[in-house]
């Protein structure tokens, strides 16, 4: 659903990779895009380079996170991991490009509340407060998975800021 809104060719950054498994999705969806990896540990960075289209790693604090610009930014159940979601996503935002796109996808608490006792999880989420979240770090939703995306938020947003020009699809 989400690759059909994406440019042909593109640069993909996962953010929080742990095993690669978007990085190998993204290969088989977007087979023409240069694939970025940043986890928190570089424990499989090895693993990780050698996957097809896998062009860096990177790790460390979210300082370390290269640069971009990205057409395309990933947070797979990663930003329920950040103390500071707000300040990630400000972040990210300055690695992509103007009108790129990103895909979060977080657990929905209200429709798995069992995930609040998970320990590295130190935010949670339910549909208003992550829409809110991510519009006061600029982005604009341009679509929302609730409908087909069991117990979890999956939302597709571009980097638009407060720009009037940006529209929300229908």
């Amino acid at each position: 659903m989400c690759a059909t809104r994406l440019p042909r060719n593109g640069h993909l950054l996962d953010v929080g990779t742990a095993s690669g498994a978007v990085l190998k999705s993204a290969h088989e969806v977007l087979p023409g895009w240069s694939l970025h990896a940043f986890d928190l540990h570089d424990v499989r960075r090895g693993e990780i380079l050698s996957l097809p289209g896998v062009v860096s790693f990177s790790s460390g604090d979210y300082r370390s996170l290269p640069e971009g610009p990205f057409d395309l930014i990933v947070l797979w159940h990663a930003l329920e991991h950040s103390s500071r979601p707000l300040e990630l996503l400000g972040l990210l935002r300055t690695r992509l490009r103007p009108g790129g796109r990103m895909v979060i996808q977080v657990p929905d608490v209200r429709r798995t509340p069992f995930d609040l006792p998970v320990l590295d999880h130190c935010s949670h989420f339910q549909s208003a407060g992550l829409l809110t979240l991510v519009e006061e770090a600029g982005y604009i939703r341009v679509l929302d998975g609730r409908e087909w995306s069991h117990n979890c938020l999956t939302l597709l947003l571009e980097n638009c800021g407060r720009s009037a020009s940006c529209v929300e699809d229908s």
